[in-house]
């Protein structure tokens, strides 16, 4: 390589790294276009609530025979005093998705639960989740309680009030999709919404903002999940 090529490398870098701080300095190309990919990534923010029952569920857990799980639909009520059970455990977490499920699965093996009562969905769906990868992740779930022999029941992701209808498109969907699942691999389905919706939505009585629901409706889902933790199914 002789002077002047040398030369040239060491200008044109010296300017690379000029226009770069320039760049991040002023806003300049591509610095907003990095940015926008950043705070568009697909990766899952989880909130330090999140982080903390997670914890306290790996180190203080202890063994109950029927475990229910999800986000703050299940998070919210006490299940025991609800249904009348001292042996149930509740590992709902509020705002957690299917891949905050995944990532937690010790706490919820800590239990040695020989039933599991799943919800998840609604939080991937509002966040615009891609509805495959949903249903994938829930998926892995359910076959992951399987290899633990804590046979996994599905309860149907609810659909939401008339104020947040947008979302039961895919709500819709993605029962379908559990539906036909839990058919094929003989799994209980247990569809809530049939009790807790109509005409399509949440209804109203039944909800205090269109997603969470009220003591009246956890009423009713008990009674529709307590012939299940009666049986041998």
């Amino acid at each position: 390589m002789n002077f002047k090529s040398l030369a040239a490398i060491v200008v044109v870098s010296g300017l690379s790294m000029a226009y770069g701080a320039s760049a991040v300095k002023f806003g300049l190309f591509p610095y907003p276009q990095i940015v926008s990919i950043k705070h568009n990534s697909t990766e899952e923010v989880r909130s330090p609530y999140y982080y903390g029952k997670k914890s306290f569920f790996e180190v203080n857990g202890k063994e109950y025979p029927i475990v229910m799980v999800g986000d703050s639909i299940t998070d919210q009520p006490d299940w025991n005093e609800l249904l009348v059970h001292t042996d149930i455990a509740n590992r709902g977490i509020g705002g957690d998705t299917t891949e905050g499920i995944l990532l937690r699965m010790d706490s919820i093996y800590s239990t040695g639960a020989k039933k599991t009562f799943v919800m998840a969905g609604i939080n991937d769906i509002t966040h615009s989740k891609d509805i495959d990868i949903v249903f994938d992740n829930y998926k892995n779930i359910l076959r992951l309680l399987n290899d633990r022999g804590m046979n996994p029941h599905i309860q149907s992701t609810l659909l939401t009030g008339k104020s947040m209808a947008k979302y039961n498109g895919e709500v819709l969907k993605l029962n379908q999709k559990l539906f036909e699942y839990a058919k094929e691999n003989n799994i209980p389905y247990i569809d809530l919404n049939a009790v807790l919706s109509v005409n399509g939505f949440l209804a109203d009585e039944f909800t205090t903002d269109g997603v969470h629901l009220t003591g009246k409706a956890y009423e009713l889902w008990g009674r529709e999940i307590s012939q299940y933790m009666q049986s041998d199914i």
